[in-house]
């Protein structure tokens, strides 16, 4: 093999003991919050929360399924301050430009866990930010996406109430009246 195959392959190995460390790191501190009013973890999700969603390419199954594990738990982390919220929203969205759609649907239930848990402190422009990628996911090529992401919608409508329900009867009428190409 050559010697970039060899460093490729290196590169891999330490990869994934990276995420070992990263998923047995966050498994042991997220459940001890349970009862707590802040995040120890707080200030670090934001960098962490791309790690975890992107373990779940990783070839090696027990990897990924940690890799889900932690990422919804730390999407339920309690009471994130704004400003790290705000951070933790915009690395979530950015993972979900993905090209893999196990990634773009993994980040759609940690999406809603963390807008429904913070619903009383996300701002405006996050809240618009999610329901934009949300509803755009919603015509993703990957049918599996398009499912996490009608969930995420209704979510969605019923915290942002009528004026967000209304702007989507409009959005989905005028998907409605698109022709569908034969094939």
């Amino acid at each position: 093999a050559s010697a970039a195959s060899r460093a490729a392959k290196r590169h891999e190995a330490r990869l994934r003991h990276l995420r070992h460390s990263i998923n047995g790191w966050v498994s042991s501190v997220c459940p001890a919050f349970d009862g707590m009013y802040a995040c120890p973890a707080a200030a670090y999700l934001p960098v962490l929360l791309p790690a975890l969603l992107q373990a779940l390419e990783d070839r090696d199954q027990d990897l990924s399924r940690s890799a889900r594990a932690c990422a919804e738990l730390s999407a339920n982390t309690p009471m994130l301050p704004r400003e790290i919220l705000t951070q933790v929203l915009a690395s979530a969205v950015a993972v979900a430009r993905s090209k893999s759609w196990h990634v773009r649907a993994a980040v759609l239930p940690v999406l809603q866990v963390l807008v429904f848990r913070h619903q009383f402190v996300v701002s405006d422009d996050d809240m618009h930010t999610v329901r934009e990628l949300t509803v755009e996911l919603l015509t993703d090529a990957q049918l599996e996406v398009r499912e996490m992401a009608s969930a995420a919608v209704a979510v969605l409508v019923r915290l942002s109430g009528e004026d967000f329900a209304l702007s989507l009867r409009h959005k989905f009428d005028a998907w409605a009246r698109t022709p569908i190409a034969a094939r």
